[in-house]
């Protein structure tokens, strides 16, 4: 699927739509460029239940048109069934073989910076349904990105996810990968993510994240989270290689593990001074939550 794909951002045109299907789907060994907004948009909106699992393997997703949501663009809509369950497997944690490949290289902003340069995520999720949501990323490449991923859950989702061995450079988003939750995520929601052995940056001056951090985490509501940040490589990147914040809803849980991590090369090209910016920070948004 290549050339331009769609021009309607009211109808969310792009390459691929996938909505409210149940089985197993195999997306594997495509080009898919020129969305529109996305390359592969997979929706679940449907009050009727879906049980599902995707496994998207061996892609190349490049180029998008300027509507730039992302390469894929994975979302559920609170009118789901709670009794859906959906699981998302983008690549392999095996075989760095079956990985994708997400680069919007094409599209670089001609201006000069301090104006952003790339636009696009590689991956959005933006998780709402009140079912069971599971989402692994492994051995996936990223390159030329407004942020590599973008990973949010809200209202009552459950989300179990794994972020692992995955190599991102020149990103210039929040944070090379970002996750977290919205302010109207509730108690009934568990968020557990596992972000692991990725490597970001390590190829000079901004090839980390141009503008932002490496690893960023923000939990805004009352659900719990549990997320380990294990054995990660970030270099290269603005500001903080590691930065999480914690809720500020009253009797909301944080459950954080950061372990052997490789932190490094902090560019700090605007000159807020390296002395204060820490390579992991971890900030608790208010006295009220745990």
């Amino acid at each position: 699927v290549n050339r331009n794909n769609g021009k309607d951002p009211g109808s969310d045109e792009g390459a691929i739509f996938i909505a409210n299907s149940s089985g197993t789907i195999n997306i594997t060994g495509n080009q898919i460029s020129g969305g529109f907004e996305d390359n592969l948009r997979v929706l679940y909106d449907s009050a009727t239940p879906d049980t599902a699992t995707y496994n998207i393997t061996g892609n190349s997703f490049t180029d998008l048109q300027s509507g730039n949501n992302a390469m894929i663009n994975l979302r559920s809509a609170t009118s789901a069934s709670a009794s859906s369950n959906v699981t998302f497997n983008i690549g392999s944690p095996t075989d760095p073989l079956l990985g994708n490949t997400f680069d919007n290289s094409a599209n670089q902003n001609p201006s000069p910076p301090p104006a952003t340069q790339w636009f696009g995520d590689g991956i959005l999720v933006t998780f709402e349904g009140p079912f069971q949501h599971n989402i692994n990323i492994d051995n996936n490449t990223f390159t030329e990105l407004f942020q590599a991923i973008d990973f949010a859950a809200n209202f009552s989702a459950d989300v179990t996810g794994r972020i692992y061995s995955n190599d991102i450079t020149f990103t210039e988003g929040v944070g090379a990968i970002a996750f977290g939750t919205g302010s109207s995520s509730t108690a009934a929601m568990l968020f557990q993510l596992l972000v692991e052995d990725n490597v970001i940056g390590g190829l000079g001056n901004n090839s980390g994240n141009r503008l932002g951090s490496g690893i960023v985490g923000d939990f805004r509501g009352g659900e719990t989270a549990r997320v380990t940040i294990h054995q990660n490589q970030v270099r290269d990147v603005e500001v903080n290689p590691i930065r999480v914040i914690s809720q500020s809803t009253a009797n909301a849980q944080t459950h954080l593990r950061i372990t052997n991590n490789t932190v490094a090369s902090i560019d700090d090209d605007a000159g807020g001074g390296f002395g204060v910016i820490p390579g992991n920070q971890v900030t608790k948004n208010a006295a009220t939550n745990d």
